[in-house]
């Protein structure tokens, strides 16, 4: 007896990755847990993304709010970024999937667009999830206007191409490289259908000049020089651009091997393989020259799915990474229409299975982190209101992070789960959180300028977990 998976048609393809994607970040939503940033967002309700030249999740996050002073809204700002991945996902389902109905096992197939390890950091920010993820939808809506037959449609198509670059410049910038992945692609796949190599040509370089120019229009007129230290939009010169950019590649490939569980990878390298053998298998030209067409695709989109290579000091957090993920999802869509193999859509699937299952693994690991940070800061409040005195005016400051909760260092996992759990250090979190959240609003959080670990305060409690040092100024918490 043969067993198919369930058919699905087009238009229930978006509801069905909504419901997908909404139950793989169920977890992380639950966990409720304020990431890096969002504790001062929470607080002083400013946005700044301005500061990084992302105007749009400024403009985006003032309609949103329905104020230009942020609250905490979540989960509606993830139920959002729900909705822009859907539809980015459902854009790449239509141009790559060349069947009217495909299986369950295919819808999986596109989940690595924002179910990898790497988005997962992006899903976390409860502020700043949406605009990621309008990010990615950016990237990918020019693919609609991709099939023009004349000039007047290739004008309309190039004008989404330069409005999109500049859209994916004023959200979040790591999205440039899923646009010429997905044209890369594109074109191997009309090379592959017979289509002669200078039409090809013709509609790669339409492309990458249209989206180009909306890149030069964003550096050249919107792009703000910063330095946050971790990381900056300091372009490599021309000198040492090839030895940059090959030094940084191989930074984040070292990152990824380190990061990713064994059985992660033998899964990827087996649907890059399944791509090459399918994609030569199928083609209507030279087998040879097919093959070596697959694999310059495979390499090409291996070095665009980081774009901050170009840059001196690029951002090596998860969330710098997610073009992987996007590299991931078009490798296996096009290996699910090469084929209707059931062992190649398996792996496709098991893939995204492994990132699904993982998600869930992550949200309850954060809710882990935030019970111990929570238990942290109630123990340091509890001596604290023991130790100040009505009426006084504290420089306050807190040394050293809180570290990882006992559950989460005790169990073996993938180090990519220790990079995407924050340990929530001090300044300016924990001040914030113990100083607003918890009561003390008359402590004053200390001028940057000033180091109070440097000065010799008076030992007032010793703890397990804490010590705390000062005076009837200042306020000095160590946290072991």
């Amino acid at each position: 007896m043969k067993i198919t998976p369930p058919e699905i048609k087009r238009p229930k393809v978006f509801v069905t990755l909504c419901v997908l994607y909404g139950l793989g970040f169920l977890s992380i939503i639950r966990a409720n847990f304020l990431y890096k940033d969002d504790i001062v967002r929470a607080i002083l309700g400013g946005s700044h993304w301005s500061n990084w030249s992302r105007y749009g999740s400024d403009i985006l996050s003032v309609l949103i709010h329905s104020d230009k002073t942020l609250s905490d809204i979540s989960p509606l700002t993830q139920i959002l970024a729900v909705l822009a991945l859907a539809l980015a996902s459902t854009i790449l389902i239509r141009i790559f999937y060349e069947k009217e109905n495909f299986s369950f096992l295919t819808c999986f197939a596109v989940l690595p667009l924002g179910l990898s390890p790497y988005f997962l950091e992006c899903i976390s920010y409860k502020f700043d999830a949406p605009y990621m993820a309008v990010s990615v939808l950016a990237a990918v809506f020019p693919l609609l206007f991709c099939g023009y037959k004349d000039r007047k449609s290739l004008i309309g198509y190039g004008i989404v191409c330069v409005l999109c670059g500049i859209s994916i410049c004023v959200t979040y910038q790591v999205s440039l490289g899923i646009f010429p992945m997905a044209i890369l692609f594109l074109c191997a796949r009309r090379l592959q259908n017979g289509e002669k190599p200078k039409d090809v040509l013709k509609f790669m370089g339409f492309s990458a000049a249209f989206y180009l120019v909306g890149i030069v229009i964003f550096r050249l007129f919107l792009m703000k020089t910063l330095d946050a230290g971790y990381t900056s939009n300091t372009v490599l010169s021309m000198k040492d651009l090839l030895s940059g950019c090959i030094s940084n590649l191989k930074t984040y490939y070292g990152l990824m091997w380190e990061d990713l569980k064994f059985g992660w990878k033998i899964l990827m390298v087996l649907i890059c393989l399944s791509y090459m053998v399918l994609f030569t298998l199928k083609s209507n030209i030279n087998k040879v020259a097919a093959f070596f067409v697959s694999v310059l695709v495979l390499l090409l989109c291996a070095v665009l799915s980081f774009p901050y290579i170009i840059f001196e000091n690029p951002l090596l957090s998860p969330r710098g990474m997610y073009g992987w993920g996007a590299f991931l999802a078009l490798v296996s869509l096009q290996c699910c229409n090469l084929t209707r193999t059931p062992v190649v859509k398996i792996l496709a699937f098991y893939l995204s299975w492994c990132f699904f299952s993982f998600a869930f693994e992550y949200g309850n690991a954060l809710y882990q982190q935030k019970q111990w940070k929570e238990f942290r800061v109630n123990l340091v409040v509890s001596d604290l209101n023991q130790i100040i005195q009505d009426g006084n005016r504290y420089l306050f400051l807190v040394s050293g992070p809180i570290g990882k909760a006992p559950a989460i260092v005790q169990k073996k996992h993938a180090k990519i789960l220790d990079r995407l759990v924050p340990e929530v250090h001090s300044y300016p979190g924990l001040e914030f959180h113990i100083s607003n959240f918890l009561g003390l609003q008359d402590y004053l959080l200390p001028d940057n300028n000033l180091v109070l670990n440097t000065m010799e305060l008076p030992l007032i409690k010793e703890t397990t977990y804490h010590t705390i040092r000062g005076d009837n100024e200042h306020i000095l918490v160590i946290l072991k």
